[in-house]
């Protein structure tokens, strides 16, 4: 196992405590061997649509399992993501999609014209076949110096800048933050952070490389201090 990749640790864990639970979305809750079969279709998928290391991938969806399944889906193809909030304009999306280069774009129909626009083509989550873990070819595996994801600034000072994150970079901030705090099998994460912020990385990855569970926040609760505290309780 690689330390420095993420992906090759979850795998691991989920190996160890494939029946645990992994994620945590209001009433659903996802095991890590779910959780292992379901980013290992969607790896398998965006291979086939061409994605591999040093090739980014826009990632627009909604808080939920499927944004879990599409980050690891990339990352387990060897690809980095481009985190793309859906709540912003279509226009900014399109433009950084365009900026990016990114030619595949995990996203819902509500984005597809912005997904368009940008030249890149929509990957729905319902495109992916269900069942159990694919089998075939080996996917090819990152090196912890490629490109993990590339978030952009805010473009306040003018156009917005992508900033690129390496998967040995993000893997040592996690690693930080699991020694740090301790976090193991008996602790649970709130994911409140919107996609398009790099917080979200940690609140997601330490929790599933350490055994714990994510628990997603409900939709728009980062924006609502009191249905965030009664998350929490």
């Amino acid at each position: 196992m690689n330390a420095e990749l993420l992906s090759e640790r979850f795998a691991e864990q989920a190996f160890r405590t494939p029946h645990a639970v992994a994620v945590v979305d209001g009433d659903r809750a996802v095991t890590y061997e779910e959780l292992d079969h379901a980013s290992l279709r969607m790896a398998h998928h965006l291979r086939d649509l061409g994605a591999g290391p040093e090739t980014l991938i826009g990632v627009g969806l909604p808080r939920g399992v499927d944004l879990v399944v599409g980050l690891l889906g990339a990352w387990r193809v060897g690809a980095g993501y481009v985190p793309l909030d859906p709540a912003q304009p279509p226009a900014r999306l399109s433009g950084l999609v365009r900026e990016s280069g990114a030619h595949l774009v995990l996203a819902g129909p509500e984005l597809a014209d912005a997904v368009r626009d940008a030249g890149a083509r929509r990957v729905g989550p319902e495109e992916v076949p269900a069942g159990d873990a694919p089998d075939g070819p080996p996917l090819a595996a990152a090196h912890p110096d490629n490109v993990a994801y590339a978030v952009f600034t805010s473009g306040s000072t003018g156009k917005p800048k992508a900033v690129v994150i390496t998967h040995a970079g993000i893997a040592h901030r996690v690693g930080w933050t699991v020694d740090r705090h301790r976090l193991g099998a008996d602790d649970r994460v709130l994911q409140k952070t919107t996609i398009g912020f790099d917080a979200a990385a940690w609140e997601i990855f330490a929790p599933l490389v350490s055994g714990g569970t994510v628990v997603l926040a409900p939709a728009g609760a980062e924006r609502d201090p009191a249905g965030l505290l009664r998350t929490v309780a």
